[in-house]
C-alpha cells in the first residue's frame, strides 16, 4: 500500500470513528494495512496528526504505531477479563476498613508529648478517681522487669507486690533546673520516666538519676529508670546511667493483658478514656511496623506490579481525555446559553483545577443569610452537584428547597451537600443530563436571590 493510501485510510478511519462518537451511525470496522512509521512522509504524519486534533484514543484506534506507549500485549483482546480478574483477586487484600479517629486525633493533639505524659500521670496515680488502681504501674513494672539486665534494681520484683503509688509528679525540677516527665514515688521504689514520642533521647539521664537517689535518701538500689517510647531507642546514656527502654506497644499490650482484673472497681466514665488512650498509644507506637495485611498486599503488588501500573497509566488517559475536552469549560458555555441575561448575571463563573466549573454569587448578597456557592465536579467516573457556603449560615436549608423544586436531592456531607450523577461525563449524553440538572439548580438560586 501507498504512502498516499495509508494517509487516506488512516484519515477516513478517524472521520468514521468521530462519526461513531457523535452518535450518527454505527462504526465500520476498517481495517489498515500494519505500516512502519518509517514508510511515512513527516508531511503526511503531520497531516494524519492534524486530523487527529490532539486526540490520544483516537491515534490507537486509526494507526497504533503513532502511539509512543503501546498497550501490553496481554491488555489488548482481553484486557478487560484480565482487569476484572486482577480486581477480583485484590480483593482478597482490601480491608475496606478505616479505623474512627480516636479522641485525641480529634482534638489534634495525636502526637504531643505533653498530652501523652498528662495522661499517664492520671492513669499511673493509684489515688486517683478512675479506679483502675494499681494496673499501669504494675503493668510498667511488668515490662520494665522482662527488659532489665540482670543485677539491676527492680529485676525480679513481681509487679503485683506494688500496692499503690504515694506520688505521682510531672514535670519534676532537679538541682540544675532540668525537668523529670514523670516521677512516682511509691514504698518500694522511687521511678524515673522519660516520655520521648517525637524528638530523640538528649536528656541528662544523669542528673535524673542524681535527683532520684537524693529523693530516696541515697538508695542507689530504690531507683528505677525508664525511657518511655513509641519505637526502640538505642543509645548508650541509657546503659551507663541504668534506664531501660519501653515502648508503647509493650505497654499497652501488657494493660490489656491486665485489665480484665481491674474492670469491676473501675468509675465507667473513665472507661472510654482508658480505652481510647491505648487505642492512639498502640496506633503510634506501631506506625512504622508492617502488618500481615500489608504484607500480603506488598506481595500481591510485586507479582502484578505490571498490571496495576498499567491500570494505573490508563486512569490516567482518562483524567487527560476529561481535560483535553475541557469539560468544565464547555458545561459553563452550555449552561449559559441556557439562563436568562438577568440570571447570569447572579454569577461569577470560573473553572477550579481543570475539573470544576464554579458559579459563585456575584457581589455581597447572600440568600437567607447564607453566602451560597455551586461546584459541579467532573471525574472520570460520575459528576457531583455540590452546594456549600463561603460564608454565613449552612446551606442545609436551601438544599432542601433547591433540591425539591428541582425534583433532586442533595445529601449532606460534612458542611456541604451533594448530589451525584454516577455516570461518566466522557459520555455526552450524561454531559448533557449534567447540563440540564445545573441549569434547573441555578435557576432556582437566582430566583431566590433576585427574590431576597
Amino acid at each position: 500500500m501507498t504512502e498516499r493510501n495509508v494517509g487516506a485510510e488512516v484519515i477516513k478511519g478517524l472521520q468514521e470513528v468521530r462519526e461513531h462518537r457523535a452518535g450518527r451511525r454505527k462504526l465500520r470496522e476498517t481495517q489498515v494495512e500494519a505500516t512502519p512509521l518509517s514508510a511515512l512522509s513527516p508531511e503526511m504524519i503531520a497531516r494524519i496528526r492534524e486530523n487527529l486534533e490532539d486526540s490520544q484514543e483516537d491515534i490507537s484506534v486509526a494507526l497504533p504505531g503513532l502511539v509512543a506507549r503501546e498497550t501490553p500485549p496481554e491488555f489488548e483482546a482481553s484486557g478487560l477479563e484480565n482487569l476484572r480478574a486482577l480486581m477480583d483477586s485484590y480483593t482478597v487484600h482490601a480491608t475496606g476498613i478505616k479505623k474512627p479517629p480516636t479522641l485525641m486525633e480529634i482534638a489534634g493533639f495525636p502526637r504531643r508529648e505533653n498530652v501523652y505524659s498528662n495522661i499517664l500521670a492520671f492513669l499511673l496515680d493509684s489515688e486517683r478517681v478512675h479506679g483502675f488502681g494499681e494496673l499501669f504501674i504494675r503493668s510498667i513494672m511488668a515490662v520494665y522487669g522482662r527488659h532489665c539486665p540482670a543485677g539491676w534494681p527492680g529485676k525480679g520484683v513481681a509487679p503485683e507486690s506494688f500496692r499503690g503509688t504515694h506520688k505521682v509528679e510531672r514535670e519534676a525540677t532537679t538541682d540544675s533546673r532540668k525537668s523529670i516527665d514523670l516521677l512516682i514515688e511509691c514504698a518500694e521504689f522511687v521511678i524515673c520516666i522519660e516520655n520521648k514520642i517525637r524528638s530523640p533521647l538528649h536528656n541528662d539521664l544523669r542528673e535524673y538519676r542524681k535527683h532520684c537517689e537524693k529523693i530516696s535518701n541515697g538508695h542507689r538500689d530504690r531507683v528505677l529508670g525508664i525511657v518511655l517510647s513509641p519505637d526502640r531507642v538505642s543509645h548508650p546514656s541509657l546503659k551507663a546511667h541504668r534506664f531501660v527502654n519501653i515502648t508503647y506497644g509493650d505497654l499497652v499490650d501488657e494493660v490489656r493483658h491486665r485489665m480484665g482484673s481491674y474492670i469491676s472497681s473501675h468509675n465507667t466514665r473513665y472507661q472510654y478514656l482508658l480505652l481510647d488512650f491505648l487505642e492512639q498509644a498502640d496506633r503510634f507506637s506501631r506506625i512504622n511496623a508492617m502488618t500481615d495485611d500489608q504484607r500480603k498486599f506488598l506481595e500481591f503488588w510485586r507479582e502484578n506490579c505490571d498490571k496495576i501500573t498499567n491500570i494505573r497509566d490508563r486512569c490516567d488517559e482518562l483524567w487527560h481525555l476529561l481535560r483535553r475536552n475541557e469539560i468544565a469549560q464547555a458545561h459553563i458555555d452550555a449552561v449559559n446559553d441556557r439562563l436568562a441575561e438577568g440570571e447570569r448575571e447572579v454569577f461569577k463563573t470560573w473553572i477550579y483545577k481543570h475539573d470544576v466549573s464554579v458559579y459563585d454569587l456575584a457581589g455581597d448578597g447572600d440568600i437567607d443569610g447564607c453566602g451560597l456557592f455551586l461546584d459541579v465536579d467532573f471525574h472520570p467516573l460520575r459528576v457531583k452537584h455540590v452546594l456549600g457556603k463561603r460564608r454565613g449560615c449552612e446551606p442545609d436549608v436551601l438544599a432542601s428547597r433547591i433540591g425539591n423544586k428541582c425534583g433532586i436531592k442533595f445529601v449532606k456531607d460534612s458542611d456541604r451537600n451533594e448530589h451525584v450523577i454516577d455516570q461518566s461525563p466522557l459520555d455526552e449524553s450524561v454531559r448533557e443530563e449534567v447540563v440540564r440538572v445545573s441549569v434547573a439548580i441555578l435557576k432556582q438560586i437566582a430566583e431566590m436571590r433576585l427574590q431576597s
